[in-house]
């Protein structure tokens, strides 16, 4: 096979340092599973021109992306002999973008190229050329028009370029194909359905499969084997090792199974197995929250955690207690929810809901109260006249912070079983019910859909009562261990 990926890798091995991990400032050292990529990335055509015109990269999380990115970038700047080269870092934001250009920087300026160029903080600039360039820009519709890279562009983290972005990445791929002898390299891990990078994921099925032909389109793609119950620890332990192939170098088995305790399903499947996921698919796992069960109820004088998920008519309205144990126990104390016989008129009987709370503060002892107050606010203040303002907790500042801390804690404490419950159905039709939502703040549980009649109030009501009893076994953590004063 004829490459210029020698070429790349010995411009690599001699010129670049690692700039990140372990490794950092050290020589780049590129391992065998690296340079099989370069030497196929770069195959020549017979006239010396690159046989691939584009190229599907995806690896999970931790296997050094970013990195090789950076490396290719710096490789279009200053190992090639095009006249002009404009490389472009392409993301979805400016943050993702500075991640690869960063990596860029820092493999130059602490090596001995940083003699030939001008670095800057959204471009390096060849000292002797001014039209050759790195520059690091955002996936954003309207600000690339007119772009034409050349001889690379570097696309990272595509799973994230949907809508608007998957159009701007459009522009300057097409600006790409406007140059002779060009690559549009496109580096990802595998993210939700629905956007540019799954799109190009099941092309590169189609090209393995042979149904669509196409000799210009390279792709590399480390991923489990979707068969593998990830459940099971022995298959586990082998859609890691066939998905990530800086295993055991720098990789850690052992941070990975950790990583499947602490984190959703889809997440683990997603980042450090490279599998597509749905929306759809159930927060929990199936089967964990059956292993968390013990039979007991809590019993009368416990101190308690107590949680309220409030609603006005459609949905249902919870009320859950939590133990203040070192292994806490989960009761229902509460659950109020449309009769399947009621029309839609059917209203929460706010009377009853009070006086339940009422006598839940007579059996227990709470020593806090969280809720969510949707619609509740009225009740609310009444009820922070009787116990004290001091009990009541909101859960609604800051909302979507909060609640994904305690959705990762949720999650965590029942995938490690530091939690036990007493078996409620209609609590475990609720955690069946959520699904994950991603966003900025991290992960959510929602329904599958508004208007679905498939309730969840049980579940948050939960999740909210595990994250106060937390943060309260925190608390009281750290007054056991504040110095004592002495006073003379």
């Amino acid at each position: 096979m004829k490459t210029l990926g020698n070429r790349v890798i010995a411009f690599i091995e001699k010129f670049l340092v690692h700039s990140s991990g372990d490794y950092m400032g050290e020589p780049f050292k590129l391992r065998d599973w690296q340079k099989e990529i370069l030497k196929e990335l770069y195959e020549l055509r017979d006239d010396g021109s690159f046989k691939h015109h584009t190229a599907y990269i995806s690896l999970p999380k931790g296997n050094g992306k970013t990195e090789l990115a950076g490396a290719l970038a710096v490789f279009g700047l200053m190992g090639t002999d095009n006249p002009a080269p404009l490389i472009p870092v392409v993301a979805s934001s400016y943050d993702q973008a500075d991640l690869v250009f960063n990596s860029a920087k820092s493999m130059i300026m602490n090596g001995e190229l940083r003699h030939f160029v001008d670095a800057y903080d959204r471009k390096i600039v060849l000292k002797d050329n001014p039209n050759g360039l790195i520059m690091r820009v955002p996936c954003v519709a309207g600000v690339n028009d007119g772009l034409r890279p050349s001889p690379f562009a570097v696309f990272d983290e595509i799973h994230e370029m949907t809508g608007n972005k998957e159009k701007a990445h459009l522009v300057i791929q097409n600006g790409l194909r406007k140059r002779t002898n060009t690559i549009g390299i496109n580096i990802t891990t595998a993210g939700v359905e629905n956007s540019l990078a799954y799109r190009m994921y099941k092309y590169a099925k189609q090209v393995e499969e042979g149904t669509i032909k196409d000799e210009g389109f390279y792709y590399k793609i480390y991923e489990a084997d979707p068969e593998l119950d990830i459940t099971d620890k022995k298959q586990r332990a082998q859609a890691i090792k066939d998905s990530n192939p800086a295993l055991n170098d720098w990789i850690d088995h052992e941070q990975l199974e950790r990583a499947f305790n602490q984190i959703p399903e889809n997440e683990f499947r997603r980042y450090f197995l490279n599998q597509w996921t749905t929306t759809s698919e159930r927060w929990l796992p199936a089967g964990v929250w059956e292993k968390c069960y013990k039979e007991k109820k809590i019993e009368s004088g416990s101190k308690i955690v107590l949680a309220f998920d409030g609603s006005y008519s459609r949905d249902s309205t919870a009320l859950v207690g939590l133990s203040m144990e070192d292994q806490p126990h989960f009761e229902v104390l509460g659950h109020w929810e449309r009769p399947v016989n009621e029309n839609q008129l059917w209203k929460v009987p706010r009377g009853e809901v009070l006086s339940r709370i009422d006598r839940v503060f007579e059996k227990y002892e709470v020593v806090e109260f969280v809720v969510d107050p949707m619609g509740w606010h009225n009740e609310l203040a009444e009820l922070e006249e009787k116990y004290g303002e001091e009990m009541i907790l909101y859960f609604e500042a800051n909302y979507r912070k909060k609640m994904a801390q305690a959705c990762s804690r949720f999650y965590s404490g029942v995938m490690d079983q530091r939690m036990t419950h007493d078996g409620d159905f209609a609590l475990f039709q609720h955690l069946v019910n959520c699904v994950p939502k991603e966003t900025p703040q991290g992960t959510l549980v929602t329904k599958i859909s508004k208007s679905s009649a498939k309730k969840i109030d049980l579940a948050i009501a939960s999740i909210m009562a595990f994250d106060r009893w937390s943060d309260l076994r925190n608390e009281k953590e750290d007054e056991k261990k504040s110095p004592e004063f002495i006073t003379i």
